[in-house]
């Protein structure tokens, strides 16, 4: 069974989920299901965790770092599987910036899709997230269907390992201001983020601090610290 959020803005799941599908007020994700997988030879449960996002409030998680909260909260609470649908038909415009379909009209969003793309990956690479785009509704219940079907056996004709734990817990606490901008500055990232972090107390100390200290980071060398302060003068 695929416990479906009660949140209206999910109501339009319901329908096209038909009998796999009830309401309820679920603390994490839209919706949440139980499964298994063979591990050493035993079956095992899995819990699954699944969240919908259209492509206005993707880009708004992405600036506010709301998305990083509820993936720790969804870790935090034993879900073993994580995955992510972004629903929206959406395009880049000629300067690079994404806009998504609403009614007849395309919607701008500001971000460029560099930054969207690369949040994506760092997604799927860093905390083994699975990012699965959808266009409409329909085509959104067909993939939670889907992911629900597969986790319901072990039998599987492929590959048989099919789970595979975050390569690291980067981004598995809630991120602090230093980390929020440190991952904008040009060569740094989510991973890099968090060393700059460990090394600076705050935003103050990150902009004022000399070339040398940003060296002593692991890294990042001088090319990558000098269009660091060339980006923060």
């Amino acid at each position: 069974m695929i416990y479906l959020t009660t949140a209206s803005n999910d109501k339009d799941l319901l329908k096209p989920l038909g009998d796999l599908a009830v309401t309820a007020p679920i603390p994490y994700g839209d919706f949440i299901f139980t499964g298994v997988t063979e591990v050493d030879g035993q079956t095992q449960q899995v819990k699954v965790c699944g969240e919908r996002k259209k492509m206005g409030d993707m880009v708004n998680c992405i600036d506010d770092g709301r998305h990083v909260a509820q993936m720790q909260a969804a870790n935090e609470a034993g879900f073993d599987y994580y995955f992510l649908v972004l629903e929206s038909v959406w395009r880049t415009d000629k300067g690079g910036q994404v806009q998504y379909r609403r009614g007849r009209n395309w919607v701008p969003t500001g971000m460029h899709r560099t930054r969207l793309e690369a949040y994506l990956n760092q997604l799927h690479y860093l905390l083994g997230v699975q990012v699965k785009q959808s266009a409409n509704v329909k085509e959104t219940a067909a993939v939670i269907k889907g992911v629900y079907q597969f986790f319901q056996t072990t039998e599987h004709s492929s590959l048989k390992k099919f789970y595979t734990s975050p390569v690291s817990g980067l981004l598995l606490k809630p991120p602090s201001l230093v980390r929020r901008v440190a991952k904008e500055l040009p060569g740094i990232g989510w991973e890099r983020s968090l060393l700059v972090e460990e090394t600076f107390d705050s935003v103050r100390t990150m902009v004022n601090a000399p070339l040398e200290e940003w060296l002593e980071i692991e890294g990042i060398g001088k090319g990558i610290a000098t269009k660091v302060q060339e980006e923060l003068a």
